[in-house]
């Protein structure tokens, strides 16, 4: 299966430091905005899940999806088509 839309996915993540630091330092944390682009594999109320890569070969032997990432809907910020490409008949 090739999930026919390419996305851009722009959300915020979280950011942590495991380590002592001055309270100055911890007022200075916050979350961060990243954008990741991928084959749109599922969308629904609670998450977002893209993939990178995908087998075109139904007959291969190994699993047919790469790099997945699931992102919980609170945190996208925005999801914007790149390509969409129908399913062939």
């Amino acid at each position: 299966m090739r999930p026919p839309y390419i996305v851009e996915v722009t959300w915020e993540d979280i950011i942590d430091d495991n380590v002592w630091m001055s309270e100055s330092k911890i007022k200075t944390l916050t979350p961060i905005i990243c954008k990741t682009v991928g084959y749109l594999y599922e969308e629904t109320k609670k998450w977002v899940k893209l993939v990178g890569t995908y087998q075109v070969d139904d007959t291969a032997t190994a699993e047919p999806f790469g790099y997945a990432i699931t992102i919980p809907m609170g945190c996208v910020k925005k999801i914007r088509t790149i390509e969409y490409k129908e399913k062939k008949k």
